[in-house]
């Protein structure tokens, strides 16, 4: 039920598998690119760092907008639709950041990315839930690696193709090269049928589905692990430009090593999850990223900060894919909307805690700002823990 230690379920990965995982990577691509690409943002169009913020704060909105949705929409035109739609809608928002050359525009295509992304990754993570039953916290582990891979590419290639004498804008449109590819291979792929959910009131079906206790506290949590994890993804190149005095191109090559850590922490936190509780992987996933962020934040010589984005790549990786599973294993069977409410939650912490992180660091400074991020990752570790207590109570004996 929990998303806990394994109990012998056997995981394979089918191709609708590798699909989920190559459709994560491609919005990893596209949403985490703003991240790296913000300090030269600014530049260009001379904004300020909380209007810069909006452009995630845009992104977020759609995703929360469209969280509570999600899941009708997949039961309305099927999972596979409400894919490949998405990632149409990511595809056009890249294009739109590339070409645009007014905030205004930017933060409306950044919208669109927001839009599809979540479309994709509810149907995407609903599908691997249903397709892999009991071994579905290793599937979504996965989904998130492969997140984070497509995250190391746009780091990389951001800072290359500016180190080269480019323009950052050259990566944008990589999104929907590669969802192109990816729908010319996979399109015919057959997806499991959007689940009748477990807990729908009476009254109506369709409009209203009840999820339990333990789901909303799982959920809770991932409002500030998410907050810190996005705040850490979009201003950590801008902290190391302001406090470390880094180049924008090099501070983005630098990111990437958090972005590495996240790839690396996730790919080996989904084999954890087979020996070891979520719970387990959770707690010490927290302990790890707390350490790491104060010793980024604090610390003075380069090679120090380096060396703690590492770490705190290596713990955040963790937080998400280890709450998601608990949570969706505490949704009782109604996976369409723990997905789609999953999508809301994630979106409401990129709506509010980049941009508030960079209107305080206008006001401040970026280096107190940051002080906001080993903060919201003590209050998410709170209520996790809560989480798990409850689940204990309910499912002693709890199984993935």
């Amino acid at each position: 039920m929990t998303g806990g230690r394994g109990d012998g379920a056997t995981f394979t990965r089918s191709s609708l598998t590798l699909l989920a995982y190559g459709g994560a990577a491609i919005f990893g691509v596209a949403v985490t690119s703003l991240g790296p690409a913000m300090p030269l943002l600014r530049a260009e169009l001379h904004i300020s760092r909380a209007v810069a913020g909006l452009h995630i704060t845009a992104l977020a909105a759609a995703a929360v907008t469209l969280g509570f949705a999600t899941d009708r929409v997949a039961r309305r035109w099927g999972r596979r639709n409400l894919l490949w739609l998405g990632g149409m809608s990511m595809s056009a928002g890249g294009l739109g950041i590339a070409l645009g050359h007014h905030a205004a525009v930017t933060i409306a295509a950044a919208t669109l990315i927001g839009s599809g992304g979540t479309f994709a990754l509810a149907a995407a993570r609903s599908a691997l839930a249903d397709e892999h039953g009991g071994a579905r916290t290793v599937a979504l582990a996965e989904a998130d690696a492969s997140w984070a891979a497509g995250a190391i590419v746009s780091g990389l290639l951001i800072g290359a193709v500016v180190g080269a004498g480019f323009s950052w804008r050259l990566v944008f449109p990589l999104p929907t090269v590669l969802w192109l590819a990816l729908f010319a291979r996979a399109h015919r792929l057959r997806f499991p049928p959007a689940t009748a959910t477990a807990h729908v009131a009476p009254a109506s079906r369709r409009r209203l589905v009840t999820l339990p206790r333990t789901y909303w506290i799982y959920w809770s949590a991932l409002l500030p692990s998410g907050a810190a994890e996005w705040c850490i993804t979009v201003w950590a190149a801008g902290f190391l430009v302001d406090e470390a005095k880094l180049g924008e191109g090099t501070a983005s090559l630098v990111v990437t090593v958090y972005f590495v850590a996240m790839f690396l922490g996730r790919f080996t936190g989904s084999r954890l999850a087979r020996r070891i509780s979520a719970q387990s992987v959770l707690a010490g996933a927290f302990f790890v990223a707390v350490v790491g962020t104060l010793s980024f934040w604090l610390s003075r010589p380069i090679g120090v900060r380096v060396v703690a984005l590492f770490v705190t790549g290596l713990g955040v990786s963790l937080l998400f894919p280890m709450i998601l599973s608990l949570a969706m294993g505490a949704a009782e069977g109604s996976t369409d909307a723990a997905a789609a409410r999953v999508s809301t939650a994630a979106g409401a912490a990129m709506l509010v805690a980049p941009v508030t992180l960079g209107w305080v660091a206008d006001q401040i400074g970026i280096n107190k700002a940051f002080a906001l991020v080993p903060m919201l990752l003590v209050i998410g570790a709170a209520l996790a823990t809560v989480g798990s207590a409850v689940l204990r109570r309910v499912d002693p004996l709890p199984t993935r």
